[in-house]
This record gives structure tokens, sequence and C-alpha cells, in this order.
């Protein structure tokens, strides 16, 4: 949906761009670029983060390697966006918080949430638009608002 904001009594939806992020593949862009900019400055590689966000195994040849190189990897690539949980380990072990490394993190939790109110302008009558209301309210509430909508 995007950010919301009150005109008058109408509620309007418009885009919501985070830190100059326009979309997903931009978004994905940037937080690799954020994540290459902390390794250059701690002077890790993509192992390093790999290990110090998700631990280490014994591969088949009985070397020590990190977990998860795979998910450090495309994340700098901009190819996948990591889990959450993922993203939290990686943001936690480079000392950042998880929307300091994905720059479009707070516009996907916006959107994603369900809106209580939505006001959609109808493409037909820019006068008119489709209400949506997901919120609990009481018998009398609801009647008043029926009333409101006879009109």
């Amino acid at each position: 949906m995007g950010k919301v904001k009150f005109v008058g009594l109408l509620l309007i939806s418009e885009p919501l761009v985070s830190a100059g992020v326009e979309d997903e593949a931009s978004a994905r862009a940037e937080m690799g670029r954020r994540i290459q900019k902390l390794l250059l400055e701690k002077s890790w590689s993509q192992s390093d983060l790999a290990r110090a966000a998700f631990g280490s195994t014994t591969d088949s040849r009985r070397y020590n390697v990190a977990r998860n190189r795979e998910i450090v990897s495309q994340a700098i690539q901009g190819k996948s966006k990591p889990s959450p949980l993922s993203l939290q380990r990686m943001a936690q072990a480079l000392g950042v918080k998880p929307q300091d490394l994905y720059p479009a993190m707070e516009r996907e939790a916006i959107e994603s949430a369900p809106a209580n109110l939505e006001f959609k302008v109808s493409h037909n009558d820019a006068t008119k638009g489709w209400l949506k209301v997901n919120r609990m309210v009481t018998i009398d509430q609801f009647a008043k608002i029926m009333a409101i909508l006879k009109d």
C-alpha cells in the first residue's frame, strides 16, 4: 500500500520510497553495497561474515568452513534478499541494525501489514472510491457508519 496520510477526512495512499530505493532489485543492490562497505571497514571476507553470523562446520575434506556462505554471497551480489532471521544475524555480526543493511525493510513491513483503514479512488470517478475498514467496532458504531454510507 505505501505511506498513508490524511487529507481532511480522506485517506490517500501514496508510494513510499525508503532511502531513495524504488524497487526490490534496487534495494537488494543497495544492500550489497552496504554489506561490502562494512566488510571493507572491518577487513573481513564474505566467509568471515558468514562465520560470525552463522557459525562454522567441517566440510567433507575436514576443513573448518563458514556456514551459509552462499547467503552472504548472494546478498552482496544483489541476487537475493536474506530471510529476516539471516538479515538480523548478518547485521548483528556487522554491528548494525537490519534496516541499516536493507534500505527497503521499513517500506516492505508497512506494505505487508494489514491496513486498518484503506481508501482507494475509483478509476471511473475520481470523486468516489472504495472504503475498507478492518477494525472491530460496536454494533452502534456499525449502525452509524451504515447511516453515513446510506446517503
